[in-house]
């Protein structure tokens, strides 16, 4: 597979990603030539544009007409640029109506790939770590605190609304225990050949610890026998060096963009 492919699995599989919070009953999904999730009225949830495919005669004359929409909420305020957005001067052109990078650190995320026969698992854990796939509704309300308190810091997914996720075939959830503790989190969306990894989460106080590499080795291990033969994710740029460990290669980085509000 060469680059252009893979940055194209790359993006296909972030696409896939946010459009499973649809699957919830308190996201809307518009899913058009800009294609985005939102909250339902009176719901949170997760609100982004992640894929803009503009005709470039056109692009800035619809990017204007929906300025009002932006400015008043109606449309999200934060944006994903990924290498498939179109046109090429998508940023310039919403830089130019007033969309700013995010601060330092936050402006742009590496997407990874793995080739499954590059896997390289390494040690499994440098500590007493049991990796458990979630099956039950009380596993997944663990597993969504964890995500929620290690992640993001607010309570971003619910089981109540969230628990279809569960059903979803496509999606595996993974908890990591430490003599017995819950502490990390993993989950995967496969599709086919190609599958990603998401929701890679460490409780603060046991962080740097080899909590996340033993989860994505047993992952992995998991994928590779159920047929994935390449793997993406988008990274924090200080976890590149834990995934470029399992064999991972960065091929872009994303831009995020929002406007002020």
């Amino acid at each position: 597979m060469n680059t252009d492919e893979k940055v194209k699995c790359i993006v296909a599989s972030m696409e896939l990603y946010f459009r499973t919070f649809a699957l919830a009953d308190n996201v809307y999904l518009h899913a058009e030539d800009i294609e985005w999730i939102a909250p339902k009225p009176g719901a949170n949830g997760p609100a982004l544009v992640y894929r803009v495919t503009l005709e470039e005669q056109t692009a800035y004359a619809r990017l204007e007409s929906l300025l009002p929409e932006i400015k008043a909420g109606m449309i999200p305020a934060f944006w994903v640029i990924s290498p498939t957005s179109t046109p090429s001067n998508i940023v310039d052109c919403l830089v130019s109506m007033g969309f700013q990078n995010l601060p330092n650190g936050e402006s742009s995320e590496p997407g990874m790939a793995l080739e499954i026969e590059a896997f390289l698992p390494g040690a499994r854990a440098n500590l007493n770590m049991q990796v458990k796939k979630v099956t039950s509704v009380d596993e997944f309300a663990v597993w969504i605190d964890i995500v929620n308190e290690a992640l993001h810091g607010w309570e971003l997914l619910s089981v109540e609304h969230y628990v279809a996720w569960l059903s979803h075939k496509p999606l595996s959830f993974y908890l990591g225990y430490r003599n017995g503790t819950p502490i990390a989190t993993l989950a995967t969306i496969q599709d086919g050949k190609t599958a990603s990894i998401e929701f890679v989460s460490t409780l603060e106080a046991y962080r740097r610890q080899g909590a996340a590499t033993a989860l994505c080795v047993e992952a992995i291990k998991e994928l590779q026998s159920a047929g994935a033969k390449i793997v993406t994710l988008r990274s924090h740029t200080e976890a590149i060096p834990l995934y470029a460990g399992l064999g991972f290669t960065p091929y872009y980085e994303q831009i995020l963009l929002s406007y002020p509000r």
